[in-house]
């Protein structure tokens, strides 16, 4: 009965255009849909861009208008509607009967032609009224009135025929679209995976990714968001454990070639030291032995002139002595801050080795 009635429908709507001799004036260019885009899909068996609508978002055709009547006057558009294959129509908010838009006419002094490009804005319904599971006809009508006040005679102005390309998706088909097209999108655009914790996660999330086009392919929109969105998580994961991996490494590069330098440095540091430390004993013997000189004067000097002298050579020598001594101190603790630095260089290299050996075989995070 409501299959009869919506064909008894169509046929009074097709004989009633037919009837009508349009103005002279078209629908220019073809109308657009206005919505998200989608490469594929492959259980519709579309391989190229399409335009898909959700049910309960938004759907906008726009459809421009050109007025080439003539005599040149003014077209005065009174409804810009859409025909739907499930039986509704939907109309611009732009023009109405009672208030039309107006379209200026042909300019000849400046030889141009005015156009208007309304928009057709409607709510999409459910999947039980327009089906996701096949695409859908339309057809658009341009009505024009033949004054804006007073007494009104509606004409069809023109119309237009779409293709079977109106595309319904359901919540679940349009989050299992959009995240397919996020993960093959991804997994392009990374790097290679050396880390084999990453190589795992990546194939596992290449099995799903399998599962999902299977489940889609067959019409399980459920199933195939529920897949897809396990890809995407793994492919995350897999690529955050091979930059952590990769950083980690390199990270550890640094340390170490920081740890050889400063190794370097303290064994430098502590040749320098022990240069030092002998110059400091070489210096320390000659005191000692200008201070037993000195002592020996003092003894064997006679009169006060003479005394006089001894003491200032003695005075002088334990100058000396103490001199030697301090720089024999210096020395000392220069080779021991030297040695504790080649120590310390010595254990960042261990410590870089280990951080990279540490990389390599960590446990794998649960």
């Amino acid at each position: 009965m409501l299959l009869s009635m919506w064909l008894s429908f169509l046929l009074t709507t097709f004989v009633t255009v037919s009837w009508i001799t349009p103005a002279q004036a078209v629908i220019d260019g073809t109308p657009t849909w206005i919505g998200p885009k989608y490469d594929k899909d492959d259980f519709l068996g579309i391989a190229t861009t399409l335009i898909a609508f959700t049910t309960g978002t938004d759907a906008t055709l726009r459809v421009t208008v050109k007025n080439t009547l003539s005599p040149a006057k003014p077209l005065n558009i009174s409804a810009v509607k859409v025909l739907l294959d499930w039986g509704i129509n939907y109309s611009s908010t732009e023009a109405s009967q009672s208030s039309p838009h107006v379209i200026p006419k042909y300019n000849s002094t400046l030889g141009i032609y005015y156009y208007y490009t309304f928009t057709i804005v409607f709510k999409v319904p459910a999947t039980t009224v327009a089906s996701n599971l096949f695409r859908h006809y339309w057809w658009v009508f341009v009505e024009e009135v033949n004054a804006t006040t007073g007494p009104q005679a509606v004409t069809l102005h023109d119309s237009y025929s779409g293709s079977q390309d109106f595309t319904v998706y359901s919540a679940d088909q349009a989050t299992a679209q959009s995240t397919r097209i996020e993960y093959e999108r991804l997994v392009v655009t990374t790097t290679t995976y050396v880390y084999q914790e990453a190589k795992i996660l990546l194939k596992n999330a290449g099995v799903h990714k399998q599962m999902a086009d299977d489940c889609y392919k067959n019409g399980d929109f459920a199933g195939a968001k529920t897949q897809y969105l396990t890809a995407l998580d793994m492919l995350n994961d897999a690529i955050t454990s091979e930059e952590t991996y990769q950083t980690t490494i390199q990270d550890n590069e640094v340390k170490y070639r920081e740890a050889q330098i400063k190794g370097l440095e303290a064994s430098a540091n502590q040749s320098e030291a022990a240069a030092k430390r002998e110059e400091a004993a070489a210096k320390r013997e000659e005191a000692y032995a200008k201070y037993y000189e000195a002592y020996g004067s003092y003894y064997n000097k006679t009169g006060d002139a003479a005394v006089k002298q001894a003491d200032a050579a003695m005075i002088e020598a334990n100058a000396t002595m103490r001199m030697a001594d301090a720089q024999w101190s210096m020395a000392q603790a220069a080779n021991l801050q030297s040695t504790a630095l080649n120590l310390f260089g010595f254990g960042f290299i261990l410590f870089g080795v280990a951080a990279i050996i540490w990389a390599f075989k960590r446990p794998k995070p649960t």
